[in-house]
């Protein structure tokens, strides 16, 4: 079936969607939340609360925007034609030997942004922490 080519922008929008959503998933939650804990908490002096909040105001956040994501990817594979097959696949490790070879769970666009978008965050990361973070050691 030929995509039209409001289709193909169409797509082309919901796949920017999804990598500016990963990047958000990866950099953007978590540094809003370290951000808001220190500015609700003033003192040096840690607090609970603030440790309490960002353990779980971050996988939280991090979970709806999961689900929001997953939402654009099922509207781009019904876009592309691209339909993912839902049947579940068991892990490698409650596989028999036996079983089939070739069982491998099927992968969505979502699924490699988002992996690409993690190793570029953590890259993001150790680049930070390796260059930019200073040294946490009294001179």
């Amino acid at each position: 079936m030929p995509v039209s080519r409001g289709r193909e922008i169409a797509a082309l929008a919901l796949i920017v969607i999804m990598v500016l959503g990963s990047l958000t998933l990866w950099l953007a939650v978590p540094l809003a939340w370290l951000w808001g804990a220190s500015r609700v908490h003033q003192s040096l002096d840690p607090s609970f609360g603030s440790y309490l909040a960002i353990g779980i105001g971050i996988p939280a956040t991090m979970l709806v925007l999961f689900m929001l994501l997953r939402r654009v990817d099922a509207v781009h594979s019904q876009l592309t034609g691209a339909h993912v097959d839902e049947r579940p696949v068991p892990p490698p490790w409650r596989r028999s030997m036996r079983d089939e070879r070739n069982m491998h769970a099927p992968t969505s666009a979502l699924d490699i942004i988002l992996v690409a978008t993690a190793i570029a965050a953590g890259l993001v990361l150790l680049i930070w922490f390796a260059f930019f973070a200073g040294s946490p050691l009294p001179q």
